[in-house]
């Protein structure tokens, strides 16, 4: 199991954690705080190669194409011209 999670094959867990802690020191939430940090930072750079095909604004709900939003809805395109 220790390699499995050194390797990223697993994530820790709260029970992994507490066994953890009472083997290698500092405390479970110490453990699972870095996990945290660990799985934000790898979303984050995941993240970072996502382009979204929607986008919420003030007017609603638009699509994204090439760049720039078009609205999505008639009274989104009526406001957008005015």
């Amino acid at each position: 199991t220790l390699s499995r999670l050194v390797h990223e094959k697993i994530d820790l867990s709260p029970a992994l954690a507490v066994k953890v802690s009472k083997v290698l020191g500092r405390s479970a939430e110490s453990w699972m705080a870095m996990q945290a940090n660990h799985t934000l930072a790898r979303y984050q750079a995941e993240l970072a190669q996502w382009t979204p095909t929607r986008k919420v604004t003030a007017k609603g709900l638009v699509a994204v194409k090439g760049g720039k939003p078009k609205a999505k809805h008639k009274a989104a395109a009526k406001s957008t011209a005015a």
